[in-house]
Protein backbone atom coordinates (compact mmCIF):
# COMPACT_ATOMS: atom_id res chain seq x y z
CA UNK A 1 0.00 0.00 0.00
CA UNK A 2 1.36 3.52 -1.23
CA UNK A 3 1.23 6.15 1.65
CA UNK A 4 -0.57 9.50 0.26
CA UNK A 5 2.86 11.09 2.18
CA UNK A 6 4.79 9.17 -0.14
CA UNK A 7 2.58 10.13 -3.06
CA UNK A 8 3.22 13.81 -2.41
CA UNK A 9 6.70 13.16 -1.47
CA UNK A 10 7.10 11.81 -5.35
CA UNK A 11 4.79 14.81 -6.95
CA UNK A 12 7.02 17.16 -4.73
CA UNK A 13 10.36 15.55 -5.81
CA UNK A 14 9.14 15.28 -9.62
CA UNK A 15 8.03 18.95 -9.51
CA UNK A 16 11.77 19.93 -7.94
CA UNK A 17 13.37 17.98 -10.71
CA UNK A 18 11.52 19.73 -13.50
CA UNK A 19 12.63 22.91 -11.66
CA UNK A 20 15.97 22.38 -11.64
CA UNK A 21 16.32 21.63 -15.52
CA UNK A 22 14.86 24.61 -16.29
CA UNK A 23 16.70 26.10 -14.27
CA UNK A 24 19.66 24.73 -15.59
CA UNK A 25 18.45 25.24 -19.28
CA UNK A 26 17.99 29.15 -18.70
CA UNK A 27 21.66 29.20 -17.04
CA UNK A 28 22.77 27.59 -20.24
CA UNK A 29 20.56 29.56 -22.42
CA UNK A 30 21.62 32.95 -21.44
CA UNK A 31 25.52 31.89 -20.71
CA UNK A 32 25.53 30.72 -24.30
CA UNK A 33 24.11 34.50 -25.55
CA UNK A 34 26.64 36.16 -23.25
CA UNK A 35 29.07 34.12 -24.81
CA UNK A 36 28.59 34.84 -28.20
CA UNK A 37 27.81 38.47 -27.96
CA UNK A 38 31.05 38.64 -26.32
CA UNK A 39 32.72 37.13 -28.75
CA UNK A 40 30.95 39.68 -31.53
CA UNK A 41 31.69 42.29 -29.54
CA UNK A 42 35.74 41.17 -30.10
CA UNK A 43 35.54 40.09 -33.24
CA UNK A 44 34.05 43.91 -34.34
CA UNK A 45 37.05 45.36 -31.93
CA UNK A 46 39.63 43.21 -33.82
CA UNK A 47 38.65 43.86 -37.15
CA UNK A 48 38.64 39.93 -37.79
CA UNK A 49 35.44 40.26 -39.74
CA UNK A 50 35.86 40.79 -44.12
CA UNK A 51 33.38 42.62 -45.34
CA UNK A 52 30.79 41.30 -47.69
CA UNK A 53 29.07 43.63 -50.19
CA UNK A 54 26.50 41.70 -52.18
CA UNK A 55 26.94 41.25 -56.05
CA UNK A 56 24.91 43.81 -57.66
CA UNK A 57 24.26 45.40 -61.12
CA UNK A 58 21.87 48.35 -60.84
CA UNK A 59 18.69 46.79 -59.76
CA UNK A 60 19.79 43.09 -60.07
CA UNK A 61 21.63 40.53 -58.03
CA UNK A 62 22.80 36.92 -58.34
CA UNK A 63 20.29 34.47 -57.18
CA UNK A 64 21.03 31.42 -55.28
CA UNK A 65 18.86 29.36 -57.64
CA UNK A 66 20.79 28.40 -60.40
CA UNK A 67 17.18 28.30 -62.79
CA UNK A 68 16.32 31.96 -61.66
CA UNK A 69 20.06 32.74 -62.27
CA UNK A 70 20.07 36.35 -61.15
CA UNK A 71 17.01 38.66 -59.41
CA UNK A 72 15.81 41.64 -58.59
CA UNK A 73 17.52 44.04 -55.52
CA UNK A 74 14.65 45.10 -52.73
CA UNK A 75 13.85 48.81 -52.39
CA UNK A 76 16.01 50.44 -54.96
CA UNK A 77 14.89 53.56 -56.20
CA UNK A 78 16.81 55.17 -59.40
CA UNK A 79 15.65 58.39 -61.21
CA UNK A 80 19.28 59.29 -62.99
CA UNK A 81 19.19 59.17 -67.41
CA UNK A 82 20.76 55.95 -67.79
CA UNK A 83 19.09 53.05 -67.82
CA UNK A 84 21.39 50.91 -68.22
CA UNK A 85 20.70 47.56 -65.91
CA UNK A 86 17.99 49.60 -64.33
CA UNK A 87 15.36 49.30 -66.89
CA UNK A 88 13.31 52.09 -65.40
CA UNK A 89 12.94 54.77 -63.11
CA UNK A 90 11.21 54.51 -59.69
CA UNK A 91 11.46 52.42 -56.80
CA UNK A 92 10.95 48.59 -57.06
CA UNK A 93 8.79 46.82 -53.94
CA UNK A 94 10.42 45.12 -51.02
CA UNK A 95 11.36 41.74 -52.97
CA UNK A 96 12.78 44.43 -55.60
CA UNK A 97 9.98 43.66 -58.79
CA UNK A 98 7.16 46.51 -59.46
CA UNK A 99 4.12 47.76 -58.03
CA UNK A 100 2.46 47.82 -54.50
CA UNK A 101 4.10 45.31 -51.70
CA UNK A 102 1.21 42.75 -50.83
CA UNK A 103 0.93 40.84 -47.68
CA UNK A 104 1.77 37.59 -47.88
CA UNK A 105 -1.10 36.90 -45.65
CA UNK A 106 -3.96 37.09 -48.46
CA UNK A 107 -7.37 38.89 -48.16
CA UNK A 108 -10.06 35.95 -48.22
CA UNK A 109 -12.33 38.24 -50.33
CA UNK A 110 -9.28 39.18 -52.69
CA UNK A 111 -9.02 37.64 -56.21
CA UNK A 112 -5.22 37.69 -56.40
CA UNK A 113 -3.11 37.72 -59.58
CA UNK A 114 0.42 37.11 -60.09
CA UNK A 115 1.88 37.60 -63.07
CA UNK A 116 4.93 35.99 -64.34
CA UNK A 117 6.98 37.70 -67.70
CA UNK A 118 10.42 39.22 -68.74
CA UNK A 119 10.66 43.24 -69.54
CA UNK A 120 7.63 43.43 -71.33
CA UNK A 121 5.99 42.22 -67.72
CA UNK A 122 8.43 44.48 -65.80
CA UNK A 123 7.82 47.74 -68.38
CA UNK A 124 11.27 48.77 -69.70
CA UNK A 125 11.32 52.35 -70.20
CA UNK A 126 8.17 52.88 -68.77
CA UNK A 127 8.66 54.87 -65.48
CA UNK A 128 4.79 55.41 -64.39
CA UNK A 129 4.20 52.00 -63.03
CA UNK A 130 0.79 52.86 -63.58
CA UNK A 131 1.05 52.51 -67.34
CA UNK A 132 1.53 49.25 -67.40
CA UNK A 133 -0.70 46.66 -67.82
CA UNK A 134 -0.78 44.69 -64.85
CA UNK A 135 -1.65 48.17 -63.25
CA UNK A 136 -4.36 48.51 -65.24
CA UNK A 137 -6.11 45.37 -65.69
CA UNK A 138 -6.32 45.93 -61.54
CA UNK A 139 -7.94 48.84 -61.74
CA UNK A 140 -10.51 47.41 -64.58
CA UNK A 141 -11.16 44.56 -62.27
CA UNK A 142 -11.69 46.35 -59.24
CA UNK A 143 -13.97 48.64 -61.24
CA UNK A 144 -15.99 45.68 -62.57
CA UNK A 145 -16.48 44.89 -58.99
CA UNK A 146 -13.49 42.16 -58.35
CA UNK A 147 -11.14 42.90 -55.53
CA UNK A 148 -8.25 41.89 -57.40
CA UNK A 149 -4.92 42.04 -56.32
CA UNK A 150 -2.17 42.13 -59.37
CA UNK A 151 1.31 41.33 -58.48
CA UNK A 152 3.97 42.03 -61.11
CA UNK A 153 6.96 39.26 -60.99
CA UNK A 154 8.40 40.37 -64.51
CA UNK A 155 12.02 40.58 -64.44
CA UNK A 156 14.06 41.95 -67.63
CA UNK A 157 15.66 39.29 -69.78
CA UNK A 158 13.93 36.33 -67.94
CA UNK A 159 12.91 33.31 -70.17
CA UNK A 160 10.25 30.90 -69.31
CA UNK A 161 12.49 28.65 -67.15
CA UNK A 162 13.09 31.56 -64.55
CA UNK A 163 9.77 32.80 -64.92
CA UNK A 164 8.13 29.78 -63.34
CA UNK A 165 10.95 28.94 -61.14
CA UNK A 166 10.27 32.46 -59.78
CA UNK A 167 6.91 31.05 -59.47
CA UNK A 168 7.97 28.45 -57.11
CA UNK A 169 10.70 30.49 -54.94
CA UNK A 170 8.96 33.86 -54.81
CA UNK A 171 4.90 33.86 -55.76
CA UNK A 172 3.18 30.96 -54.88
CA UNK A 173 3.93 32.20 -51.29
CA UNK A 174 1.10 34.94 -51.96
CA UNK A 175 -1.52 32.19 -52.44
CA UNK A 176 -2.46 33.72 -56.11
CA UNK A 177 -6.10 32.46 -57.60
CA UNK A 178 -4.47 33.23 -61.18
CA UNK A 179 -0.91 32.71 -62.43
CA UNK A 180 -1.30 34.89 -65.60
CA UNK A 181 2.27 33.75 -67.61
CA UNK A 182 3.62 36.33 -70.36
CA UNK A 183 4.71 34.77 -73.03
CA UNK A 184 7.06 36.55 -75.37
CA UNK A 185 8.63 35.08 -78.55
CA UNK A 186 11.86 34.82 -77.73
CA UNK A 187 11.47 33.32 -74.50
CA UNK A 188 12.68 29.59 -76.07
CA UNK A 189 16.33 31.54 -75.78
CA UNK A 190 18.79 31.43 -73.12
CA UNK A 191 18.43 33.49 -70.15
CA UNK A 192 19.91 37.29 -70.67
CA UNK A 193 23.93 37.03 -70.91
CA UNK A 194 23.86 40.98 -71.27
CA UNK A 195 23.11 41.02 -67.23
CA UNK A 196 23.93 37.70 -66.23
CA UNK A 197 27.60 38.06 -67.57
CA UNK A 198 29.03 40.62 -65.55
CA UNK A 199 27.36 39.44 -62.17
CA UNK A 200 28.71 36.26 -62.88
CA UNK A 201 32.02 37.38 -63.67
CA UNK A 202 32.29 39.79 -60.73
CA UNK A 203 30.97 36.77 -58.48
CA UNK A 204 33.93 34.78 -59.87
CA UNK A 205 36.57 37.61 -58.77
CA UNK A 206 35.73 37.26 -55.46
CA UNK A 207 36.75 35.01 -52.65
CA UNK A 208 33.48 35.30 -50.72
CA UNK A 209 30.17 34.91 -52.34
CA UNK A 210 27.76 36.30 -50.86
CA UNK A 211 24.47 34.84 -52.56
CA UNK A 212 21.91 37.53 -51.31
CA UNK A 213 18.67 35.95 -50.61
CA UNK A 214 19.76 33.23 -48.71
CA UNK A 215 18.12 33.34 -44.93
CA UNK A 216 21.60 33.50 -43.71
CA UNK A 217 22.50 36.21 -46.06
CA UNK A 218 19.77 38.43 -45.13
CA UNK A 219 20.12 38.30 -41.31
CA UNK A 220 23.28 36.46 -40.15
CA UNK A 221 25.27 38.83 -42.51
CA UNK A 222 25.29 41.40 -40.08
CA UNK A 223 26.79 39.83 -37.50
CA UNK A 224 30.42 40.04 -37.37
CA UNK A 225 30.81 36.50 -35.85
CA UNK A 226 29.03 35.16 -38.78
CA UNK A 227 31.23 36.39 -41.18
CA UNK A 228 34.42 35.37 -39.60
CA UNK A 229 33.32 31.92 -39.04
CA UNK A 230 31.26 31.62 -42.61
CA UNK A 231 34.12 33.19 -45.00
CA UNK A 232 37.26 32.93 -43.29
CA UNK A 233 37.45 29.99 -41.63
CA UNK A 234 34.59 27.88 -43.17
CA UNK A 235 35.26 29.73 -46.48
CA UNK A 236 33.03 28.74 -50.06
CA UNK A 237 33.63 25.25 -51.04
CA UNK A 238 34.70 24.32 -54.70
CA UNK A 239 30.99 23.10 -55.05
CA UNK A 240 29.68 26.64 -54.55
CA UNK A 241 32.42 28.01 -56.90
CA UNK A 242 30.89 25.94 -59.74
CA UNK A 243 27.60 27.45 -59.28
CA UNK A 244 28.94 30.23 -60.29
CA UNK A 245 29.86 29.39 -63.82
CA UNK A 246 27.54 29.57 -67.24
CA UNK A 247 26.92 25.71 -67.85
CA UNK A 248 23.75 25.89 -64.99
CA UNK A 249 22.15 28.73 -67.30
CA UNK A 250 22.77 27.77 -70.54
CA UNK A 251 19.29 26.30 -70.53
CA UNK A 252 18.03 26.71 -74.23
CA UNK A 253 14.66 26.31 -75.05
CA UNK A 254 12.49 25.30 -71.92
CA UNK A 255 9.40 26.36 -72.98
CA UNK A 256 7.14 22.94 -73.13
CA UNK A 257 9.02 22.00 -69.94
CA UNK A 258 8.22 24.77 -68.35
CA UNK A 259 5.17 25.47 -69.35
CA UNK A 260 4.19 21.70 -68.53
CA UNK A 261 5.92 22.63 -64.87
CA UNK A 262 3.16 25.55 -64.32
CA UNK A 263 0.24 23.40 -65.69
CA UNK A 264 1.57 20.31 -62.46
CA UNK A 265 1.73 23.68 -60.24
CA UNK A 266 -1.62 24.70 -61.14
CA UNK A 267 -3.25 21.11 -60.44
CA UNK A 268 -1.12 20.62 -57.03
CA UNK A 269 -1.34 24.06 -55.78
CA UNK A 270 -5.24 25.13 -56.86
CA UNK A 271 -4.35 27.50 -58.69
CA UNK A 272 -5.90 28.65 -62.62
CA UNK A 273 -2.83 29.43 -65.03
CA UNK A 274 -3.28 31.46 -68.50
CA UNK A 275 -0.44 32.20 -70.63
CA UNK A 276 -1.16 35.41 -72.77
CA UNK A 277 0.65 36.02 -76.12
CA UNK A 278 2.91 39.10 -76.81
CA UNK A 279 3.58 39.74 -80.59
CA UNK A 280 6.26 40.74 -82.38
CA UNK A 281 5.75 44.76 -83.22
CA UNK A 282 8.05 44.45 -86.21
CA UNK A 283 5.20 44.73 -88.81
CA UNK A 284 3.65 47.76 -87.43
CA UNK A 285 0.31 47.63 -89.09
CA UNK A 286 0.33 43.46 -88.37
CA UNK A 287 -0.75 42.86 -92.24
CA UNK A 288 2.12 40.90 -92.96
CA UNK A 289 2.76 39.09 -90.00
CA UNK A 290 5.80 36.68 -90.18
CA UNK A 291 5.71 35.36 -86.96
CA UNK A 292 2.44 33.09 -86.71
CA UNK A 293 4.04 29.76 -86.61
CA UNK A 294 5.88 31.12 -83.05
CA UNK A 295 1.83 31.37 -81.95
CA UNK A 296 1.05 28.16 -82.99
CA UNK A 297 3.95 26.86 -81.12
CA UNK A 298 3.03 28.00 -78.14
CA UNK A 299 -0.94 26.80 -78.64
CA UNK A 300 0.07 23.77 -79.09
CA UNK A 301 2.27 23.43 -75.81
CA UNK A 302 -0.70 25.01 -74.04
CA UNK A 303 -3.51 22.99 -75.66
CA UNK A 304 -1.62 19.97 -74.65
CA UNK A 305 -1.21 20.83 -70.96
CA UNK A 306 -5.07 21.88 -71.10
CA UNK A 307 -4.00 25.67 -70.13
CA UNK A 308 -6.06 28.77 -70.87
CA UNK A 309 -4.31 30.65 -73.65
CA UNK A 310 -5.08 34.19 -74.73
CA UNK A 311 -3.01 35.60 -78.15
CA UNK A 312 -2.85 39.26 -77.89
CA UNK A 313 -2.29 39.46 -81.67
CA UNK A 314 -6.17 40.11 -82.88
CA UNK A 315 -6.06 43.07 -79.67
CA UNK A 316 -3.57 44.71 -80.95
CA UNK A 317 -4.30 44.12 -84.74
CA UNK A 318 -7.88 46.16 -83.60
CA UNK A 319 -5.70 48.40 -81.64
CA UNK A 320 -3.75 49.52 -84.85
CA UNK A 321 -7.39 50.15 -86.58
CA UNK A 322 -8.30 52.44 -84.10
CA UNK A 323 -5.29 54.84 -83.93
CA UNK A 324 -2.25 55.91 -86.16
CA UNK A 325 -0.21 55.88 -83.11
CA UNK A 326 2.22 53.65 -82.59
CA UNK A 327 1.67 50.80 -80.32
CA UNK A 328 5.20 49.33 -79.80
CA UNK A 329 8.56 51.24 -77.90
CA UNK A 330 10.76 48.60 -80.23
CA UNK A 331 10.09 45.15 -81.69
CA UNK A 332 9.19 43.06 -78.47
CA UNK A 333 7.92 46.11 -75.87
CA UNK A 334 4.62 47.60 -76.22
CA UNK A 335 4.44 51.28 -75.47
CA UNK A 336 2.32 52.86 -72.83
CA UNK A 337 -0.66 53.05 -75.14
CA UNK A 338 0.44 49.15 -76.35
CA UNK A 339 -0.14 48.22 -72.46
CA UNK A 340 -3.58 49.58 -72.66
CA UNK A 341 -5.03 47.72 -75.24
CA UNK A 342 -3.15 44.87 -73.41
CA UNK A 343 -4.99 45.36 -70.58
CA UNK A 344 -8.38 46.17 -71.97
CA UNK A 345 -7.54 42.05 -74.00
CA UNK A 346 -6.26 40.29 -70.61
CA UNK A 347 -9.18 42.08 -68.73
CA UNK A 348 -12.26 40.70 -71.11
CA UNK A 349 -10.60 37.76 -71.03
CA UNK A 350 -9.98 37.53 -67.39
CA UNK A 351 -14.43 38.45 -66.69
CA UNK A 352 -15.28 35.90 -69.52
CA UNK A 353 -13.07 33.27 -68.91
CA UNK A 354 -11.28 32.76 -65.47
CA UNK A 355 -13.62 34.51 -63.07
CA UNK A 356 -16.89 32.34 -64.05
CA UNK A 357 -14.90 29.55 -62.95
CA UNK A 358 -14.63 31.35 -59.09
CA UNK A 359 -16.25 32.18 -56.10
CA UNK A 360 -16.40 35.90 -57.58
CA UNK A 361 -18.46 34.84 -60.68
CA UNK A 362 -22.17 36.23 -59.45
CA UNK A 363 -24.39 35.04 -62.47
Amino acid sequence: MISEGSDAQRKGSTASRSKTLILNLTVLFVATAFSLLLAEIAVRALGLAPSIIPITKGRFRLSPNPKIGYEPVPNIRYEAESLDFYQYRGTGNTLGYRGPTYSENKDPKAFRIAVLGDSIVEGIGIDQYEELFTAKVERALREEGIPAEVLNFGVSGYNTQQEVATLKDKALRFDPDLVLLSYCLNDTASPGYWLLKPLLDEANQKKSIHLSNRFAARYLIRSALYRLLRFRLFAPSANEKTLLTFEPYDTGDTVAESVGELANLSESQGFQALVVVFPHFTDRTFKNYAFGEQHEFIRGITDERGLLLLDLLPAYKACRKETSQPLHRDNFHPNARGHTCAADAITEFILESVIAETKFHHP
